[in-house]
């Protein structure tokens, strides 16, 4: 498929006049009209094997996820959009059925909320399916953009919808836009700020009072879960795509009372004290974790199954991100699998977890034996494929000081039965290319 046929057949679907569009798709840049003198602007990508798997979800879905983003970022600000443009990489191999399918997935959600695409850009290369959407939008009618930095000690914290298991049940991929709602809920009473929840309700709440400068009291007995959802995946899970606003609380009782639409519910209070606590159905208050959801991760809501499949690189450093978020100092990691099994992969994600900003120092340590990375705590990475005897040679290496000042991740650690008790031990089973099993023991 050739990329200027692909934009002609574009612009052929785009007959229907529209007086909003002074330029649309062929030049350089689209020029649109606007009816107030400021524009919104957000800008969103998504990735294959990341935030959509191409082979299973399709091209369609894929395409609607990336413009439905895109929307949710608009409503989470009470906005109109006013038009899109789309910059897409796609891979060399890729149909062109699968590529009109894609823009049909974006298009027909485009059009549902009066959102013409006008332009942007095409490429082909040999990676994975890439689709940046950018939209315009324009404040709505007589309502300001809400902000995450006005919240106020004493304001209610409210979510629409039910949170959790978005991505194990795909409706990260069919979600509706709160636009509507949005608009409605400012036209009835003014929130202090509002966000969508991309992240997990902890960590966008988080953000939230990261902005404003204050806290929160979480309710765990009024977080709306999503069916067969925990408590913890309406907490962690992420791509949930509801509102989560906060505003004075008597405007949120009369807001509640009258309310007819998707619901809400009040899960907490903003506080003037720093930092998220979680208060249990017996008053018992804890503080929560802001951690936000990592996309396209194979676990969902701060949960580590014993048992994970990923079916990409990026998979696995997302588990990896998640199993390094969890480590402390003094725990060692045996990481047991054949060659090409992905251990190095694997401690990479792990690295980021520990804090590590830059993961390409990040390689095997075969013919160096040890390799420290500057993590929040040192982080040691052992190959002792190449130790004639490792119980020995571990000593040799500093193995019992390595251990006191920071975490250990030891590939090939069956090699040597001195660390058979290690805190974790994760066995990686090959099972193609691109997928991996990974088996997770904590002790």
């Amino acid at each position: 498929m050739q990329e200027f046929d692909f934009i002609r057949w574009i612009r052929q679907r785009q007959q229907k006049p529209d007086d909003r569009i002074i330029a649309g798709p062929g030049d350089d840049c689209a020029i649109v009209r606007a009816s107030d003198d400021r524009i919104l602007v957000t800008t969103d990508q998504v990735l294959d094997g990341v935030h959509f798997r191409l082979k299973d979800d399709g091209a369609k879905l894929a395409g609607r996820k990336a413009m439905a983003r895109n929307l949710s970022d608009v409503a989470a600000m009470a906005a109109r959009p006013l038009a899109a443009v789309a910059a897409v990489a796609l891979p060399k191999k890729l149909s062109r059925k699968l590529a009109q399918d894609m823009y049909e997935g974006m298009e027909e959600l485009a059009n549902q909320f009066n959102c013409p695409i006008v332009g942007g850009d095409i490429s082909m290369w040999d990676g994975a399916l890439t689709i940046t959407i950018t939209i315009l939008a324009t404040p709505a009618s007589g309502i300001e953009p809400v902000l995450r930095s006005g919240a106020k000690p004493g304001d209610a914290v409210i979510v629409s919808g039910a949170l959790g298991r978005s991505w194990k049940t795909d409706r990260h991929l069919t979600f509706t836009p709160r636009i509507a709602e949005s608009i409605e809920i400012c036209a009835k009473a003014r929130p202090s700020a509002m966000i969508d929840i991309s992240d997990g309700l902890a960590g966008d709440l988080g953000h939230i009072c990261n902005e404003s400068g204050v806290g929160a009291d979480l309710l765990a007995s009024q977080i709306p879960c999503s069916d067969g959802a925990t408590l913890a995946q309406a907490l962690g899970d992420g791509e949930d795509y509801e509102l989560l606003f906060t505003m004075d609380a008597r405007k949120a009782d009369e807001l509640l009372a009258q309310w007819r639409g998707v619901k809400l519910s009040r899960v907490g209070t903003i506080t003037a004290r720093k930092g998220i606590m979680m208060i249990d159905s017996d008053g018992h208050a804890a503080p929560l974790s802001v951690k936000g959801w990592e996309h396209g991760r194979a676990d969902a809501g701060g949960e580590l199954p014993e048992v994970v499949t990923t079916r990409s690189p990026a998979d696995t450093r997302k588990l990896g991100r998640k199993i390094g978020s969890l480590l402390k100092k003094g725990d060692v990691v045996s990481l047991i699998g054949d060659l090409g099994a992905g251990k190095t992969v694997l401690v990479r994600g792990i690295a980021q977890g520990l804090g590590l900003d830059d993961d390409s120092l990040v390689s095997s340590p075969t013919y160096v034996l040890a390799q420290e990375y500057p993590g929040n705590i040192p982080i040691y990475h052992l190959d002792i494929y190449r130790l004639l005897d490792a119980n020995v040679e571990l000593e040799a290496l500093g193995l019992d000081e390595m251990i006191q000042q920071g975490v250990v991740l030891v590939e090939w650690a069956d090699r040597a039965p001195r660390l058979a008790g290690a805190k974790w031990e994760i066995r990686i089973e090959l099972l193609s290319p691109r997928s991996r099993r990974f088996h997770i023991r904590r002790r």
